[in-house]
């Protein structure tokens, strides 16, 4: 029996290195009982390398997933239609701006009112539109009222300049512009050298608007 329990021994070390102790049980018929307590493992038996092999690093978070959320946000705005269109605009003209200025005040039209009108048609205008009005790509400054929306009309016998001021009343405008309450207690208005200035509800909307009569 001795032969059978050295070879027992001998496989079991063959097959793995264990953390672990073995130990031996005299049996009553003559045979040996062979008791193996494994504490780890830590051999080369076939599922050792599977058993002791590390597990996976976690994946490293994509860049994407960990940027900040402010550069993130950031990107968003800077690919935005109104970022990339703002990019291109140029700057007003300072000459222009003056000229559509005094023409909205009804303080003076130039007879070459080129430059305004180039700064009219980057904000969308065309000399057909009527009394249509366009949003300026920056504001300028009517009797000390900022100004962004306008409606200019050239053709025919009479000129039309508005400006249209949403948020002020016709209160407001009428003591910038000194305008007097008219005779239908609903406008004000002033004569001045270049036409008539008036103030009044359009669409119901305060607007400041100066009318030229350019055939009297």
């Amino acid at each position: 029996m001795r032969p059978a329990r050295s070879r027992t021994l001998a496989l079991l070390a063959a097959m793995t290195t264990l953390t672990a102790c073995v130990t031996t049980q005299p049996q009553p018929d003559g045979s040996t009982k062979v008791n193996v307590s494994l504490g780890g493992l830590t051999g080369t038996g076939p599922n050792s390398a599977q058993a002791a092999a590390p597990a996976p690093a976690p994946a490293p978070a994509s860049a994407s997933a960990s940027r900040p959320a402010a550069v993130m946000s950031q990107a968003r705005s800077a690919a935005s239609p109104s970022a990339v269109a703002g990019k291109g605009r140029a700057p007003a003209d300072p000459k222009a701006k003056a000229q559509l200025e005094q023409a909205l005040a009804c303080k003076a039209l130039p007879s070459n009112f080129d430059r305004a009108e180039s700064m009219l048609k980057q904000a969308g205008w065309n000399s057909d539109q009527g009394i249509t009005p366009v949003t300026l790509g920056a504001p300028i400054k009517v009797y000390g009222l900022s100004v962004s929306k306008v409606a200019v009309s050239r053709d025919g016998g009479e000129q039309t300049y508005r400006s249209h001021l949403p948020g002020a009343t016709l209160q407001q405008i009428a003591k910038a512009a000194s305008l007097k309450l008219g005779e239908d207690r609903q406008t004000y208005r002033r004569v001045t050298k270049l036409g008539v200035l008036s103030a009044a509800m359009e669409d119901g909307e305060a607007t400041l608007t100066c009318t030229i009569d350019t055939e009297g």
